[in-house]
């Protein structure tokens, strides 16, 4: 059951690059998904997620400051 959590948490991370603001999407990454990531799997998994969403935080500080606050990724596949 913690594998499928983890797998849907990853699923929904990623999806909600492409529909929100990079910023948000990071935002909600790091606040939500690293916590149930957390609780359903332990500490093991939660600090590589960690590390990814202060990754993505960068980034997406990066290219809001560069691209504009509102971008998401699918601004940048067309």
């Amino acid at each position: 059951m913690g594998n499928i959590t983890v797998v849907l948490m990853l699923g929904w991370g990623i999806g909600m690059a492409f529909w929100m603001p990079l910023i948000a999407a990071a935002g909600l990454f790091c606040g939500v998904t690293v916590p149930v990531v957390r609780v359903a799997m332990g500490i093991k998994y939660a600090i590589p997620m960690a590390v990814v969403g202060v990754v993505w935080m960068v980034i997406a500080l990066i290219i809001g400051s560069q691209y504009g606050w509102s971008k998401d990724l699918s601004d940048f596949l067309t």
